[in-house]
Formats: C-alpha cells, sequence, structure tokens
C-alpha cells in the first residue's frame, strides 16, 4: 500500500514541476490514494525532524538558493 501512495505522490508532484519542495496530504481510501491538498510551502523544519533529506536533495539539485 506504501507504495501505492509514493507512487501517487510522484505523479501529482510530476502535475507541478515548478515545485522542488511541497507538502502532499493524501488520504487511503478503498478506490486508491486521493489527494487532499499541495501545499507548496510546507514546514521545512518540521520535515527535516521527520528525515526528509530536504538539504540534500536541494543541494544535489541546483537549488541552494531556496535554502534559508
Amino acid at each position: 500500500m506504501i507504495a501505492d501512495v509514493i507512487t501517487f505522490a510522484k505523479k501529482a508532484l510530476a502535475a507541478f514541476p515548478g515545485l522542488a519542495f511541497a507538502g502532499l496530504d493524501v488520504a487511503v481510501t478503498a478506490e486508491g490514494p486521493t489527494l487532499i491538498e499541495i501545499n507548496p510551502m510546507p514546514d521545512r523544519m518540521g520535515a527535516a525532524r521527520c528525515g526528509v533529506p530536504m538539504i540534500a536533495y536541494l543541494k544535489s539539485n541546483g537549488l541552494d538558493h531556496l535554502l534559508p
């Protein structure tokens, strides 16, 4: 099931190529993953505490200018 959610999230983010980092609220329903919302300005510090490798991702993709 988690693999389905990850695939779904990747497809959802691909629809917004200008977003380098976003928070997705996804509900898992009987029909599969459903997108609730995309937050283009998620809590980056919270994401870092949860193990999201944001800094490494941004640096490796030439997006250092987005770092605080």
